[in-house]
């Protein structure tokens, strides 16, 4: 899942892939410019949240409460939540 979704960031162009010709075999990522920018415009937001989790946690109704929520089951926690391409 983790290597799946770095593929997906690099061919969106938000991270490089550097493999490194060593044994054991070793891939390199880091950010390009368009990651640089995405980071800087999300900090401060994961930053708020950070600052109001308890807040936001209190004011959350209980999942069984909302109906017109997805609820995923025990059984589809390991499979993945549909993608959408951000262009």
């Amino acid at each position: 899942m983790f290597a799946q979704t770095l593929k997906t960031l690099d061919g969106d162009g938000f991270v490089h892939r550097e493999a490194q010709t060593v044994i054991p075999p070793r891939v390199d990522y880091s950010l390009t410019a368009r990651g640089e920018k995405v980071a800087a415009l999300l900090t401060p937001l994961l930053l708020w949240v950070g600052q109001h989790a308890e807040e936001i946690l209190a004011d959350t109704p209980d999942p069984a409460a909302r109906p017109d929520l997805p609820v995923r089951t025990e059984g589809e926690q390991d499979k993945p939540m549909q993608s959408v391409a951000i262009r």
